[in-house]
């Protein structure tokens, strides 16, 4: 961290001694620093400047630090920012970006992902924007190991400094992709899609969070990205989360070999296929027998199976809790929602199994703490089982596992042994 946003850091500690909470510690701390790297970008990996209207909300207690005033709720003014609780109100979700803190969350992590965040919010405007990602092709075996595969060969391209080895690298890596994709029709715009919204996203965060480091800013990058690989290979449901670690390593790639390529693309762009341009490569014909004596390929298949074992163990457990459970039933439509994207696993016809999350929408606030809900296969509505229901004045409904905060005008009802909400 440079010397700067170091001192920056300590001064925005040092000034908020009144507030014991931590979170607003750290939160000021990020919010600062993602505003100076937003000054010092200025525009220029995108040609359009971030915006630096963001809340930044603690999911434990709802206390929240917003960079700007917020409509019906009473917030004190600490410096250039806001800082007080949620009230029982709506926050147009597209005035801000939300931001959610969560316990253990460091300084590091939150400026990425405000970056990550707030160029969502950007995407609409230089057309880069889509939705419908979801790749369960991916779920195959076959399919997730030709993944690895590309992960694997495009991390050591972006680490090797031979350009005739990096660009064999890059080959090969198309390859491993031409292969899974030619066995799946019609997948090929699903994951170009998710690479460039999610992707183009992750890279966004990592890229500018490293303009912190003065020094050894190339090897910071590395080092970050080699952090976000292991941990999405860890997580092990790529159909839900493989287009950031692609977007990523194809974004990284794209900057070593041009400093305009982000002029050359939009939603629908294939970021390999215009890597190819940049190094003039080539994919080759694979064949599956003769690669089975790849070490890296014979070791995959092996894990591959061990994770399918636990996937299916665990999606049995799943089905049987929300088929004997009441249901809360909740529409997703003009909704926001923050979860780890690493956590999803696919049920089936059910739709995406998510254990915790939060939903901000038209009829107010949701936290889901524990055993989780269900994502409809259209992304139209979430299914939460519900154990037992409390109501208070306030119109907050507590449940074991998660808590609701409807708006003014909806209100709750139980049909066919189940939970709806209606407006008033």
């Amino acid at each position: 961290m440079s010397k700067v946003f170091l001192t920056v850091c300590l001064l925005a500690i040092a000034t908020t001694s009144i507030y014991s909470n931590n979170f607003v510690d750290t939160a000021l701390c990020v919010l600062n620093s993602v505003s100076q790297i937003i000054d010092k970008d200025n525009g220029k990996l995108w040609k359009h400047k971030l915006s630096k209207k963001i809340i930044m909300l603690n999911t434990t207690n709802d206390s929240l630090i917003a960079t700007s005033n917020i409509k019906n709720i009473a917030l004190k003014k600490h410096k250039n920012y806001f800082i007080g609780k949620k009230a029982n109100v709506d926050i147009n979700v597209n005035d801000f970006t939300i931001i959610n803190y969560n316990v253990g969350e460091n300084y590091d992590v939150l400026v990425e992902k405000t970056l990550h965040d707030l160029f969502h919010t950007l995407q609409k405007k230089i057309n880069l924007y889509g939705s419908n990602y979801a790749a369960n092709h991916l779920t195959n075996d076959s399919s997730r190991i030709f993944m690895r595969l590309e992960w694997e060969y495009l991390w050591k391209a972006y680490n090797e400094k031979n350009i005739i080895i990096k660009n064999c690298l890059i080959d090969t890596a198309a390859s491993c992709r031409n292969y899974r994709r030619a066995k799946y029709v019609g997948v090929d715009t699903i994951e170009n899609r998710f690479e460039i919204v999610e992707g183009t996203a992750q890279f966004t965060g990592i890229f500018l969070s490293s303009l912190i480091h003065n020094n050894n800013k190339d090897s910071i990058i590395l080092n970050k990205i080699e952090i976000f690989k292991n941990w999405i290979e860890k997580t092990q449901d790529y159909s839900k989360n493989y287009g950031y670690l692609s977007g990523l390593l194809y974004c990284s790639l794209l900057s070593q070999y041009s400093s305009t390529w982000t002029l050359n693309i939009n939603k629908n762009t294939d970021l390999c296929r215009l890597l190819l341009q940049y190094t003039n490569g080539n994919i080759f014909y694979i064949n599956a027998k003769e690669f089975s004596s790849n070490v890296k390929y014979a070791t995959l298949i092996q894990e591959e199976k061990e994770i399918f074992e636990k996937r299916n163990s665990n999606k049995n457990v799943i089905k049987e809790k929300f088929k004997n459970s009441s249901l809360l039933i909740l529409p997703l439509k003009n909704s926001k929602c923050n979860f780890n994207p690493s956590s999803f696993l696919y049920i089936d016809s059910l739709g995406n199994y998510c254990p915790h999350f939060t939903v901000f929408s038209n009829w107010g606030n949701l936290t889901v703490k524990q055993n989780g809900g269900i994502f409809s296969p259209d992304n139209a509505n979430l299914f939460i089982p519900v154990l037992q229901i409390t109501i208070n004045e306030q119109n907050i409904i507590d449940s074991d596992n998660w808590e609701l905060t409807l708006s003014k005008d909806y209100f709750l009802i139980k049909e066919d042994n189940n939970y709806i909400i209606k407006e008033k």
